[in-house]
């Protein structure tokens, strides 16, 4: 079932975002719950 795959696909990047964000690499902003994420370079 290819939703599965997508879902899984969905949550490892946004898992691998939370851990670029942590490490500093990147810079995660959101003005409002259920709004877009800014995703911008880290310092």
């Amino acid at each position: 079932m290819g939703d599965r795959r997508d879902r899984g696909r969905v949550v490892g990047t946004f898992l691998a975002m939370l851990q670029l964000s942590k490490d500093q690499k990147v810079r995660l902003e959101q003005d409002a719950d259920r709004t877009d994420i800014l995703i911008e370079r880290g310092p």
